[in-house]
């Protein structure tokens, strides 16, 4: 269970980070391509930031609340890493539609809250076969499971789900570059269409 206090506060940080960037940094109010893919831009570089801090937070409350004793800088960089894989999926997810980025937090979170603890032999057959195999838990749990007991390096197991989401996350984020937002001069007319 331990393990949870550094992989819970490492989602919940980088979906509060994702929701934040997605409104600082809002893509609808982009007019072109070219302004749409600068505003992911800085949404993606400022995720970069945001998962560094993420992760140093995650590592200082395992190792200060649970006494974990994980080794500092692996387990750093295994989380930004973790982080931003996550980031770029809530990222991609809320650039493309919201209702498919609400659904994604709702799968990622809620759904995975016990695959981090829990290994697939014990869960029911639904989690098991529909919710353990993609959600991001059990790659950042297996990976610092890895760092602690079997003294991994920085590709720890766990790194290649980690890269697979953040592959669907960064691919989400370019297509949603080539997504016309509305510009506010269309919601000002679509208004005035519904009031008359």
């Amino acid at each position: 269970m331990s393990q949870q206090v550094g992989v819970m506060p490492l989602m919940i940080m980088s979906l509060i980070g994702s929701i934040l960037l997605t409104r600082i940094f809002p893509k609808k109010q982009a007019s072109s391509t070219a302004k749409r893919f600068a505003v992911l831009g800085k949404q993606l570089g400022y995720a970069a930031g945001a998962s560094l801090l993420a992760s140093l937070m995650a590592v200082w409350l395992l190792n200060g609340l649970v006494g974990a004793a994980a080794p500092f800088g692996t387990t750093m960089v295994f989380f930004w890493f973790a982080s931003f894989a996550v980031m770029a999926l809530f990222l991609g997810a809320f650039n493309v539609a919201f209702p498919l980025g609400v659904l994604v937090v709702i799968g990622a979170l809620l759904c995975g809250m016990m695959t981090a603890v829990l290994p697939p032999e014990v869960l029911p057959a639904f989690w098991a076969n529909w919710i353990y195999p993609w959600v991001p838990q059990p790659f950042i749990a297996g990976g610092l499971r890895d760092i602690l007991y079997m003294g991994a390096g920085l590709m720890p197991r766990g790194s290649g789900g980690l890269f697979a989401l953040g592959g669907i996350g960064l691919a989400l984020v370019i297509a949603s570059g080539f997504i016309p937002g509305r510009t506010p001069k269309e919601s000002a007319s679509a208004g005035t269409l519904m009031s008359q």
